[in-house]
């Protein structure tokens, strides 16, 4: 084993020199290679060697010839930083001692520094000394390696590439968990990445960097807890602004408006408004509808909610959205008659739901009185309300013990057996209300 490596070093050294005397440029007239001829060649020989070494895997043998190049002629080549990262990763990897790990650590951080101060490329090697300080310094090395990622996405730009996206967000999430990095910072720094995001999604050759960073980001993103909506909006106002119709932005906004708990704010009414127009859908408008509601501006409320309710194919949700409807006319519109209508139409969707009838009841008990000044037949109308209570428990016996105390309460407001018997009324006869009411029902006598 040792003749066999003993007799490829000295095939490898006669394979330098030839590759030296070959070289179409002269190395000995390159400055970047020494201050002079000789220093030069040297130079030339120990750069060949070290990459001869690298091809067949020897770092060990590299080694020596690494350091001279590395200390004598630094900006003679890339390749010295390119192989100098490769040997003393190899080193962390293989060795247990932590004091030597510290030490090899700390020379691959100056091969990076060093590989920028000769051959610039700022951006791109400071996303790989970040990454490197993350998988070989862990937890101890984030706010470091924060500050790398950030840097190298600011150079970057639209070419950052996907890992430094992933760590700067996964860096600067931890970094606001540790009360290093304020909400409106960690925001502002996420807004880059979806800029970034969003320009790489547009280029063809970048798509699958976006696709593998979009997913992460907003992974991170949802396990912030940001409570104070104004935050949200200081963060996003502009930009959304500026996008109105971006949907990915729209999303976003949306999450964290939700996460936060700002659905009664203005922002929050403007990001779903701006979604119903490019997406215009029954949940996105009950959205709308719930956001004026929480306001107190049943008007508005009202004109989503039949937007929903007209957007809407599933019956069980398109009963809901009557449903609503009908409470929103009966107890803020005082439009009994629009309301008696949509819980009709509610029972029509979902025929087994009780709480239609409830409202239903309450719509004719309330609308009698902009029917008819008549004060029998505003307690007559109790009949029929008591009819409507005994349809609930038909169609939904769980809620017989509801229904059962409504008919208490209503059949203490029937009119009295005189009252009957003046209008030539008995127990069963039928009795049928006119106006937009146009019910009947039969006589219950108290």
């Amino acid at each position: 084993m040792i003749v066999t490596r003993t007799v490829l070093i000295l095939t490898t050294n006669l394979f330098i020199f030839s590759n030296l005397f070959s070289q179409k440029i002269e190395p000995w007239k390159n400055p970047d290679y020494g201050t002079d001829s000789i220093s030069r060649v040297e130079c030339a020989y120990d750069l060949s060697t070290m990459s001869e070494f690298m091809k067949i895997n020897l770092p060990d043998h590299a080694l020596p010839s690494w350091r001279r190049v590395f200390k004598n002629c630094p900006a003679s080549s890339k390749n010295i930083y390119l192989v100098g990262v490769r040997i003393f990763s190899d080193k962390i990897e293989n060795t247990e001692d932590e004091n030597l790990k510290k030490a090899y650590l700390d020379t691959l951080m100056i091969i990076y520094d060093k590989r920028i101060e000769y051959f610039n490329e700022e951006g791109k090697v400071l996303g790989r000394k970040a990454m490197d300080l993350l998988k070989y310094q862990g937890e101890s090395s984030y706010e470091e390696a924060y500050r790398n990622f950030r840097k190298s996405t600011e150079i970057m730009q639209e070419e950052t590439d996907a890992n430094v996206l992933i760590g700067l967000s996964e860096t600067g999430y931890a970094m606001y968990v540790a009360e290093k990095l304020s909400i409106n910072d960690f925001l502002s720094d996420y807004i880059m990445i979806i800029n970034i995001i969003e320009k790489q999604f547009e280029n063809p050759r970048l798509k699958n960097r976006a696709n593998l960073v979009s997913d992460r980001a907003e992974t991170i993103l949802s396990q912030v807890t940001i409570t104070d909506c104004n935050n949200i909006e200081t963060a996003f106002r502009s930009r959304y602004e500026l996008n109105p119709d971006n949907i990915r932005l729209l999303t976003t906004i949306d999450k964290l408006l939700r996460n936060a708990g700002c659905e009664k704010s203005e922002f929050y009414r403007d990001i779903q408004l701006s979604r119903f127009k490019l997406n215009p859908s029954a949940d996105i408008s009950a959205e709308i509808a719930k956001h004026y509601i929480r306001n107190d501006n049943y008007n508005n409320a009202l004109e989503y909610i039949l937007k929903s309710y007209e957007l809407e194919n599933n019956p069980e949700l398109k009963a809901q959205y009557a449903l609503q409807i009908a409470v929103i006319y009966c107890s803020k519109l005082s439009d009994y008659k629009s309301s008696a209508e949509f819980a009709i139409k509610a029972t029509g969707f979902k025929p087994d739901w009780a709480d239609p009838y409830f409202v239903l009841a309450t719509a004719y008990i309330e609308g009698i009185k902009e029917c008819s000044d008549d004060q029998f037949e505003r307690s007559a109308i109790y009949w029929l309300a008591v009819d409507i209570m005994e349809k609930a428990v038909q169609v939904d016996p769980s809620v017989a013990d509801k229904a059962q105390n409504y008919i208490q309460d209503y059949s203490k407001y029937y009119p009295s057996k005189e009252e009957c018997f003046f209008r030539s009324l008995g127990q069963g006869n039928n009795y049928k209300f006119g106006c937009w009411i146009n019910t009947g029902t039969t006589v219950k006598i108290k």
